[in-house]
């Protein structure tokens, strides 16, 4: 019985260290595409935008 609790107290602790580690690689690989976004599709941005701000 005690290894039993014990094996699914380590899975929790497994599954939380992998859901943060996940989450937080998300996070980064999200905020480089958003940098290689911004640096590489400023000028595209901008020339989408524009017709954009025209119309408003």
């Amino acid at each position: 019985m005690k290894c039993t609790i014990r094996k699914v107290h380590l899975f929790r602790i497994y599954i939380i260290l992998s859901l943060e580690f996940v989450s937080h690689f998300v996070l980064r690989i999200s905020y480089f595409l958003f940098r290689v976004c911004l640096i590489s599709g400023y000028t595209s941005l901008g020339i989408c935008l524009l017709p954009l701000f025209w119309g408003i």
